[in-house]
């Protein structure tokens, strides 16, 4: 498991000009950072994989309200994983798809930031 950022409205980095066009008209824009996180998990052998999980800003974007969204939505002030929506993520998205899927024992890897859990143990998940 581990999450990424998704810089949605940055644009690239470098442009191709027209050749009627100036070098002074593309420079001078200031870059949107508006960011949301993506939590991603799989088996280690890529045959389950765990639905995406999205991390927002807003408690409930406009462009989901009323309507059922594809995947689970977390809220966060800066749209980062923090250890609230790392719990929230793990009962409400993964623990019911795990249990759903396998009684088996499970080893849940993830990297050491900041916004992880300590080490934890429930049911068959470790």
């Amino acid at each position: 498991m581990d999450e990424t950022g998704l810089f949605f409205q940055l644009l690239p980095r470098y442009n191709l000009l027209m050749p009627n066009e100036d070098i002074s008209t593309t420079k001078g824009k200031k870059k949107a950072k508006d960011q949301v996180s993506l939590i991603v998990c799989a088996n280690a052998s890529k045959t389950h994989k765990i639905p995406y999980a999205l991390i927002g800003k807003p408690k409930e974007p406009t462009c989901i309200k009323d309507r059922q969204w594809p995947i689970p939505y977390f809220n966060q002030v800066k749209a980062w994983m923090d250890v609230e929506t790392y719990w929230k993520w793990f009962n409400e998205v993964f623990y019911l798809e795990v249990k759903n899927r396998t009684r088996r024992h499970i080893l849940l890897l993830m990297d050491n930031a900041l916004g992880h859990f300590e080490v934890f143990e429930r049911d068959n998940i470790e």
